[in-house]
């Protein structure tokens, strides 16, 4: 008995279906469930509160401040080059095959 390639495509739709709805079911579930647990928890001294290593509470604002630290910094050095780049490839890079390829790659991103 052969199977036709429309029924293998329908079976395999059904499949790749089934696969993404699982998956997100049970990313929802996990979400839901650290929201509900997490909420009560939560409060603007948690939020705001310097971190303690040692004991249970604690509070974000360290690594808030880490990561704003670490974008501002990022985006300083980043940025300059960036421009920079751009400049050059729009304005004075030769038409050739590595401008082609740092062009696709830029595309890309």
């Amino acid at each position: 008995m052969r199977i036709s390639p429309q029924t293998t495509q329908r079976v395999a739709w059904v499949v790749m279906w089934a696969a993404a709805f699982i998956t997100v079911g049970i990313l929802v579930f996990i979400i839901g469930y650290v929201f509900v647990r997490g909420v009560p928890r939560l409060s603007l001294d948690f939020i705001f509160g310097a971190s303690s290593y040692g004991g249970m509470g604690g509070g974000l604002r360290t690594p808030i401040l880490g990561s704003v630290h670490l974008a501002v910094l990022t985006l300083a050095l980043v940025v300059p080059f960036g421009v920079g780049a751009a400049i050059y490839l729009a304005e004075y890079a030769p038409r050739g095959r590595f401008s082609q390829l740092v062009r696709y790659g830029i595309d890309t991103l």
